[in-house]
């Protein structure tokens, strides 16, 4: 007798952002969308999510306070179902006070999920120590996906060669404006209209918000460089950035920190720079430029390197894997 499919519940904030391919012999595959980025709302209609979660053998979520919500939710109802948290992305305020009670209660509810996946083994420390996940929880995966068709945008058109920055998690905007100053090409960010932006900006970098996916990704694939710079190491940032230009054939220049580390090697994929670092940022920059060998060899090994470990494929067996360990209860190598 052929044995059930495991029901899997993806609770999104908008669109399916999980691997495709989840649905297979083993799984059948339900999307919830939230339909909102407010904070309060995320957890409020997360708890109050008018599904019978029993339902289901599994709950996913990839966003932080989202794995919240559902958790909290868990908890109250006793329930048994397991919970996923797929990319414990926090680009907003921690969810932590200053009064120990109440930061206990709020890691113990942290602690209902039955597993975190995280796209960098940085982020497994980080919310170790924050919400005192055990660290047999996390299970290092690398995020990836495939780069969809690009159409034409304002970018393909550009009228100057330009550096880009794109996103809105920890992104060191001061830096990158600093380091595009004066030079005879154009500093593009692309970002979110609630980002704190730096009084001064350069005549020569100019600033879009919250532009469209095919947009950002044009942006990108038509620059002379992707910079991600980050304020810290602190938290996740920058992923979906690093996979688009690596498939996108633009060399990249990237923070040195841990959070991005499992992604790159300087001087093979990327060249790396000291956090806050304006000298190293014109410094690369020049480089690109100035040697095209090298920009096209960065460009060569990132490409190589993600499309044999960062495609859609690929992370849906990473994935599959830990969900099918997880309801088999069988342990996980992480």
């Amino acid at each position: 007798m052929q044995e059930l499919q495991k029901k899997i519940l993806d609770v999104q904030l908008y669109k399916p952002g999980s691997p495709k391919g989840l649905e297979n012999q083993n799984f059948s595959y339900e999307n919830y969308s939230l339909g909102t980025e407010s904070t309060l709302a995320i957890i409020l209609k997360s708890f109050l999510i008018p599904k019978r979660l029993s339902n289901y053998d599994v709950i996913l979520t990839n966003e932080y306070f989202t794995s919240f919500g559902i958790n909290l939710r868990l908890l109250l109802t006793l329930s048994k179902v397991k919970h996923i948290t797929i990319g414990l992305n926090q680009s907003r305020r921690l969810l932590k006070t200053k009064v120990k009670l109440v930061d206990r209660i709020l890691d113990y509810i942290f602690r209902r999920t039955d597993l975190v996946i995280v796209h960098s083994r940085r982020e497994a420390d980080l919310f170790n120590h924050i919400h005192n996940i055990p660290a047999n929880k996390f299970y290092f995966s690398l995020w990836g996906y495939d780069l969809p068709e690009i159409s034409v945008t304002r970018f393909s058109r550009w009228p100057k060669p330009y550096v880009c920055l794109i996103g809105r998690n920890n992104r060191d905007l001061a830096t990158f404006m600093k380091a595009i100053d004066d030079k005879n090409i154009d500093g593009i960010i692309v970002t979110s209209h609630y980002e704190t932006l730096p009084e001064k900006t350069p005549s020569n970098v100019y600033i879009f918000t919250d532009l469209p996916p095919n947009e950002t990704l044009d942006c990108i694939k038509n620059a002379l460089a992707s910079a991600i710079l980050l304020k810290d190491n602190d938290r996740g940032a920058g992923h979906i950035t690093a996979v688009a230009a690596m498939f996108s054939g633009t060399p990249q220049i990237v923070s040195d920190v841990e959070v991005l580390r499992d992604y790159f090697i300087d001087g093979v994929s990327a060249i790396t720079v000291p956090l806050g670092d304006v000298q190293a940022v014109r410094i690369a920059i020049e480089r690109l430029i100035s040697d095209r060998a090298y920009s096209e060899r960065l460009v060569e090994n990132a490409r190589r390197y993600a499309e044999r470990w960062l495609t859609n494929e690929r992370v849906t067996k990473r994935i599959t894997y830990a969900l099918t360990k997880l309801v088999e209860r069988q342990e996980l190598d992480a």
